[in-house]
């Protein structure tokens, strides 16, 4: 029987790569929902559709860069109306 003595692994080991894969999947997420942020912080008025489109096909890239599109293409007058 041989005793078995705990080592730590450089950086944390398990610890790390799991506040890694945490961080990695935050930021995804964070990039996957550009569209629907920007549609609603700009406040346009389809903000609905480019919500449902990011959701249903975003995950495809022609499915982002559609919503990406219609959240960042619609033109603001100088008075504030679209």
């Amino acid at each position: 029987m041989g005793i078995t003595i705990a080592r730590e692994t450089c950086c944390g080991g398990a610890t790390y790569s799991d506040t890694v894969a945490i961080v990695m999947a935050m930021l995804i997420a964070t990039l996957y929902m550009l569209p629907t942020v920007i549609a609603y912080a700009r406040d346009i008025p389809q903000r609905q559709t480019v919500v449902v489109i990011n959701l249903m096909i975003g995950w495809t890239v022609a499915g982002w860069v559609v919503a990406m599109i219609m959240a960042t293409n619609v033109a603001i007058q100088a008075d504030g109306r679209y």
